[in-house]
């Protein structure tokens, strides 16, 4: 939300939807922009100033698709592009989250697959002029696929992502959420794995604690961000199977008097929870 609006991104027919929708819920504005490659999701940070920066990709889940990239978007608030940059790559590529910090650096949850390969999460951090700093894999065995999802920024720098890796068992694979942590130079402090069965989805910082949200059952992990310990864990219901649930949960905020939020879909329809935080 932007003061008395929203600021929506997502996708139509394969391209990037900006729109802006009022506090009644009717569309302002919208526009679509098209780019070298499909846009099957588009996420957004606001940068300041009435600005924001919206980055477009394919879906980690869609990585059997041809040409894939980036394109970034710099808009105001009345829809007027400011910049536009299109990074296309020869081997897939989707980043999940963008977050944008006060320098104006810019950093991706990423997912790259080459191919005939296994998907690997990554972290990148870009400057103002949307040019790569650096890159960090957070996992590079070729045995086992992973996918970043979820990302935030502590107030010294410090990066924390989220996804889901596969793990062995006996029958094959399963996938496990994750949480990890890199330095403002992109170097793994820690790396840390939580539910069976789920994946990482958003993270968000409540005081001295880092909550981590689950896809499957809208589970929700709390840890340490200096180390990525376990300090509880939240349930949104009473009882729900990671292992085969219609309970998705795609966001993950705070809320007035110490609650959390969460949305996503159960079945076919929106699903929305408010609850406390306490383990």
């Amino acid at each position: 939300p932007y003061k008395a609006f929203f600021i929506a991104g997502g996708s139509s027919g394969g391209k990037m939807l900006l729109a802006r929708i009022d506090n009644t819920g009717s569309e302002v504005w919208d526009t679509v922009i098209t780019a070298g490659f499909n846009v099957d999701l588009t996420d957004i940070s606001y940068t300041g100033n009435g600005t924001l920066l919206a980055v477009g990709t394919a879906s980690a889940d869609l990585s059997d698709q041809g040409t894939t990239g980036l394109i970034f978007i710099r808009f105001d608030t009345t829809g007027h592009v400011i910049e536009r940059k299109e990074i296309t790559e020869t081997e897939f590529i989707s980043a999940e989250k963008v977050f944008v910090d006060g320098q104006g650096n810019i950093f991706l949850a990423l997912t790259r697959q080459a191919e005939g390969a296994k998907a690997i999460a990554s972290v990148a951090k870009y400057n103002s002029d949307i040019q790569e700093l650096w890159e960090t894999e957070l996992y590079n065995n070729p045995n086992f696929a992973s996918a970043a999802r979820g990302l935030a920024l502590d107030g010294t720098g410090n990066v924390y992502v989220t996804g889901r890796t596969e793990a062995s068992r006996e029958s094959g694979t399963l996938d496990n959420s994750f949480l990890a942590s890199l330095d403002p130079s992109g170097s793994v402090r820690w790396n840390r794995y939580f539910e069976n069965a789920n994946t990482g989805a958003d993270l968000v910082f409540n005081d001295n604690l880092l909550l981590m949200l689950n896809r499957n059952c809208f589970v929700i992990n709390m840890a340490d961000p200096d180390d990525g310990a376990d300090a509880g864990v939240v349930r949104i219901f009473d009882a729900c199977d990671s292992y085969d649930t219609d309970a998705i949960g795609s966001g993950l905020d705070l809320y007035y008097g110490g609650n959390i939020l969460v949305g996503g879909k159960k079945g076919d329809s929106f699903y929305l929870a408010v609850k406390p935080v306490a383990p």
